[in-house]
């Protein structure tokens, strides 16, 4: 299961001493309870905490759960397999994360990465998210490999061979590069 908690920390925590300390923040508590229900594979009790967690802060406060709130429910659909609601989310996703890369990336793989179990994929919405994210960060081989799988799924290969050069040439290191170089290798060989 994909960790949201590092990411919310690093947006989200307090920085002002004066106010409660983020370890006992009620959203981080709330966020907490939601990522252990998934952890014990009870997406159900995940999914009313998360009803929960989206009363605790006023919209666009410092510490705004309703960001993260879809991304989670997200998570909680794909694991009951529920594909309809997944869906719902991922478009919510699309409509409320606008500026936040690293969810709008995290969506789109969970659509097009080859070994997920998600038995429909919504290529269009998949390339969509894709490029927000690689428009918001460009530097990132990651994003650009997502937006590559993203292409090849949604059949638009010279498109998913150029995201891809784009991936490789920034790699960071041997694991990238050969994933990479695989990545290209299928788009090039095995056009959809």
């Amino acid at each position: 299961m994909l960790s949201i908690l590092p990411l919310i920390l690093i947006l989200t925590a307090p920085n002002d001493a004066s106010r409660i300390s983020w370890e006992h923040h009620p959203v981080k508590l709330a966020i907490d309870n939601v990522e252990g229900y998934m952890l014990l594979n009870q997406p159900q009790k995940a999914l009313s905490e998360i009803d929960r967690l989206e009363n605790l802060s006023p919209r666009g406060s410092r510490v705004d759960p309703h960001k993260y709130a879809p991304f989670l429910r997200l998570l909680a659909h794909e694991s009951m397999r529920d594909i309809d609601h997944f869906y719902v989310d991922a478009k919510q996703i699309a409509a409320v994360s606008e500026d936040d890369p690293k969810i709008l990336n995290d969506v789109a793989w969970k659509i097009v990465d080859p070994h997920s179990k998600i038995p429909r994929r919504d290529w269009p919405l998949a390339v969509k998210l894709a490029e927000r994210a690689v428009r918001i960060e460009p530097r990132k081989s990651g994003y650009f490999d997502t937006l590559a799988w993203a292409y090849y799924g949604n059949r638009q290969n010279r498109e998913a061979t150029r995201a891809e050069t784009t991936a490789l040439r920034m790699c960071v290191d041997d694991k990238e590069v050969a994933a990479c170089r695989a990545a290209l290798s299928l788009f090039t060989k095995s056009p959809r």
